[in-house]
């Protein structure tokens, strides 16, 4: 498994030569093979979370208009011919040129955004890329029966009607890859003593890019408007009461072992401070996600954010 991971940095190294930074939409093209395989069907994409807009894929290629911050996206490819339809899960990544075609496809069939969550962007895309690598002669009876032709793929891999089939067909695949996903180690994170160290600091100097850097991604218009606003807040209260810099930890908890992104939480106590109030409290709910140690939410004694 080693090897794999060698070969997966250094083919990311490769592809992401191609990636177009900065972009405020998704960029989809079809493969050539899809492109020839899905003449005279009909193919929309839908964005699987929000279902609010539908785009037209029935050219070979189109812009998504995606304004979130998170990393990767999971989207609806929804196809039709002769009044059968069909819906495909596929899994987009900002701020690269996504190809649509028989690794895409196999991708969102196996894996969910859910399960790549804890990975960065460099190494979830790095991920995919090598998923014929990875998957290794499981691919090529996939590839058989697609490129026979797109409606002989998409039975293929429907679960409704034939589960059994299904899985006589797909199990040792998915096994592969989600093997392959668990020996992936992204480097290790900060702790969470030195986030809420960089933080207090952060709050004495105002660095507000950084410290809005900390909010999770995806977080609501709503959210986001709190957690600008409260920085405000903390930067007159800690000069209020002095700027305190040091701190000491009361409590921790750790979120139950269900959870997907581990959660942990901290209650610590600001010291040498000069305010009124004998003992003031912080709070910190740390979230691991995207490759990232947030920070989820904060709160501190007698303050209200809103």
């Amino acid at each position: 498994m080693k090897s794999f991971l060698k070969f997966l940095i250094i083919a990311f190294i490769i592809n992401i030569s191609n990636m177009a930074y900065a972009s405020q939409a998704i960029s989809i093209e079809k493969s050539v093979a899809f492109s020839d395989l899905s003449k005279g069907y009909d193919i929309t994409i839908t964005d699987i979370h929000t279902d609010s807009k539908v785009y037209d894929f029935n050219t070979d290629k189109v812009e998504v208009e995606n304004d979130s911050d998170i990393p990767f996206y999971r989207y609806l490819l929804k196809i039709e011919k002769s009044g059968k339809k069909w819906s495909k899960q596929v899994i987009f990544f900002k701020d690269v040129d996504n190809i649509v075609g028989l690794d895409a496809l196999l991708f969102g069939q196996f894996l969910n955004t859910t399960d790549i969550d804890h990975l960065d962007q460099e190494y979830a895309y790095g991920f995919y890329v090598n998923l014929k690598n990875i998957l290794s002669e499981d691919y090529f009876p996939f590839k058989q029966v697609f490129d026979k032709g797109l409606s002989d793929y998409l039975d293929y891999m429907e679960i409704s009607g034939d589960f059994k089939g299904y899985i006589q067909r797909t199990e040792s695949a998915s096994e592969r890859l989600n093997a392959a996903l668990n020996e992936i180690k992204m480097p290790e994170l900060p702790s969470h003593e030195d986030i809420i160290k960089r933080f207090i600091k952060s709050i004495n100097e105002k660095s507000n890019d950084w410290l809005l850097g900390q909010q999770m991604p995806g977080s609501s218009d709503r959210e986001k408007g709190i957690y600008s606003r409260g920085l405000g807040t903390l930067y007159k209260y800690f000069d209020t009461i002095g700027n305190p810099s040091e701190f000491k930890v009361i409590e921790t908890r750790e979120s139950p072992a269900y959870v997907k992104d581990p959660q942990t939480y901290y209650i610590i106590e600001l010291l040498g401070h000069t305010g009124k109030r004998e003992k003031i409290e912080m709070e910190f709910t740390f979230v691991d996600i995207y490759g990232y140690r947030y920070v989820g939410e904060y709160d501190i004694t007698g303050i209200h954010f809103q």
